[in-house]
């Protein structure tokens, strides 16, 4: 999968995967360690080379999260994100 972002620089950048499992509304994480950088520019590229997919599942969930610019000196801005699903069809 390949990420640009097509809008404004983004602090505080992260990135999180899922995936479903047959017959529950558990989603289960993707990685132990979820990307995280301090800042995602405009035309930057982050490229993720696999997803350890279960043969059951059926869907990938995509999350990425970000702030907005601080309010002051060590104060974090407010929290946004974006969530990308894709589904398989048999």
């Amino acid at each position: 999968m390949v990420i640009t972002n097509i809008g404004e620089d983004l602090d505080e950048v992260e990135f999180n995967t899922y995936r479903n499992e047959p017959n529950t509304e558990t989603k289960y994480g993707l990685s132990l360690n979820d990307f995280q950088h301090e800042k995602f520019k405009q035309g930057q590229v982050f490229e993720f080379q696999n997803f350890p997919m279960s043969v059951k599942a059926n869907e990938l969930e995509f999350e990425l999260s970000w702030h907005g610019k601080p309010h002051s000196k060590g104060v974090h801005g407010r929290k946004y994100k974006e969530t990308f699903i894709f589904t398989a069809t048999k």
